[in-house]
């Protein structure tokens, strides 16, 4: 019962693992949660297996040493069906051990009596008490024998009840379907992991493309910062001659302060000087004006410039900015492209423990289809096993028929011991007869103990 509850939970254990794997794989988007997964229900999966096989094994080796060796303790192999049958095996080979000794012994003397018997024509009182008390030994020994084969033949009949009963056949038949049921779901597992595969495959390309297109990206952001570099320098040269112009409109604008009062000047002698100065104020007249008009522009210039350089500083701001949101871009970039690279590796090292995971998927199946044939040979066993039962049986019925025989002859040589044996010629050959028939029987009797004895080591 032991081993048949062993062989169901191992086994059942295994095919649930195994079951809640596939489910998880199936379920799992996560590429490393479902390799963890397979991981843990190959992992379960060999566990069982080995625990099982060994001990199993332990037990048959235990067994076996016990038998071949025909030791006369019971060695412990930790399953209680193999030590009840090899407890059992044991003390019917005590049994029957004591019981061919007891026979040898009886038969010698028996066949001492029959011999003195032929040889005398004629015996006395004292050797027919002999002869009456070696016969009542062999009809004790006979009638023990009797009942230990009585006891024999019910044990053995339970056993083989037992042995037909299906039982073993049904566990047996049990954990094959386990086994068939966890050869399809590694063989689930084993196309879930080439559908993995080629996801990974896929993902991989990808990645890599990716990859190519990130460093095409950062080769661009590279220019663009190199040609904002150029542009601020221009600006920032630029600026200097707005500076410049600044400087020149201050001169021109004092030079044009300068001539208006020059030409103001020049007005206030013309009058003085009357109608003589009138030409003189004309031109003073023209001077001024146009000393005006050039403080006019040299100011509309220094507006310009002043519009100009704010421009510049501006546009120097927004390229500084710019340039700043590049370097982020960069940075943003080269992260993207160091987190590619990271992904490609792990996308290779997924690669790898999913064909690794393949390979040891394959070795399971194979140690799973080791195991189906184990249990297959155990049914084997199992088969062979009953047909020794079964011929033991006979073995111990033929036994027992035999022996009702000779104690049949037995009581048949106790009612023909008489004193007047030697006035009676008739009853001396029936004597002499049944003492022949005797010796004849004995023969088959202990070639049969042989036999039996035979088949109890073929059932060990």
């Amino acid at each position: 019962m032991k081993t048949n509850i062993t062989f169901l939970a191992t086994h059942s254990l295994v095919a649930v693992v195994a079951t809640a794997a596939a489910m998880a794989g199936s379920s799992l988007s996560s590429g490393s949660q479902w390799v963890v997964v397979l991981i843990a229900a190959m992992t379960a999966a060999g566990v069982a297996s080995l625990l099982l096989t060994h001990k199993v094994g332990h037990g048959i080796r235990q067994l076996k040493t016990m038998l071949v060796e025909r030791q006369q303790t019971i060695v412990s192999s930790g399953i209680r069906e193999l030590d009840e049958l090899g407890s059992t095996v044991l003390q019917t080979s005590q049994r029957y051990d004591e019981i061919e000794v007891a026979s040898r012994q009886n038969a010698r003397e028996l066949q001492s009596m029959l011999s003195r018997l032929s040889r005398r024509e004629g015996y006395d009182s004292a050797d027919m008490s002999e002869f009456k008390n070696v016969l009542g030994g062999v009809g004790r020994s006979l009638s023990e024998l009797m009942a230990q084969v009585e006891k024999d033949v019910v044990e053995i009949g339970r056993c083989n009840a037992d042995v037909h009963s299906g039982k073993q056949s049904e566990a047996t038949y049990r954990t094959t379907a386990l086994l068939q049921n966890l050869t399809n779901g590694i063989e689930r597992i084993s196309d879930r992991c080439a559908q993995l595969q080629q996801q990974i495959g896929s993902a991989e390309k990808a990645v890599a493309k990716a990859i190519e297109k990130t460093n095409v990206l950062t080769e661009g952001v590279h220019r663009i910062r190199s040609c904002s570099e150029t542009s601020k320098k221009k600006l920032r040269s630029l600026g200097d001659p707005t500076r410049q112009i600044g400087n020149i409109v201050g001169t021109i604008t004092d030079i044009a302060a300068r001539t208006e009062m020059l030409a103001l000047n020049a007005s206030i002698e013309s009058i003085r000087a009357g109608e003589h100065g009138r030409g003189f104020a004309v031109v003073a007249d023209e001077v001024r004006k146009l000393a005006e008009q050039t403080a006019h522009s040299a100011r509309e210039i220094g507006v310009l410039a002043e519009s100009l350089e704010m421009q510049t500083t501006d546009s120097l701001s927004v390229l500084s900015r710019e340039q700043n949101e590049v370097e982020s871009d960069i940075a943003v970039v080269e992260a993207i492209r160091d987190t590619l690279n990271e992904l490609s590796q792990v996308t290779a090292a997924g690669m790898f423990v999913v064909s690794d995971l393949s390979q040891q998927g394959d070795q399971q199946q194979n140690l799973v289809q080791g195991l189906a044939g184990g249990i297959d040979s155990i049914a084997s066993a199992h088969q062979a096993d009953r047909k020794r039962a079964d011929h033991a049986s006979w073995a111990i019925k033929s036994l027992a028929k035999t022996a009702i025989d000779l104690d049949s002859n037995i009581h048949r040589l106790r009612g023909c011991t008489n004193p007047n044996l030697d006035l009676n010629p008739g009853e001396r050959r029936q004597l002499l007869e049944l003492a022949n028939q005797t010796r004849a029987d004995a023969t088959p009797d202990a070639a049969s103990r042989h036999e039996n004895v035979r088949v109890a080591e073929e059932v060990k």
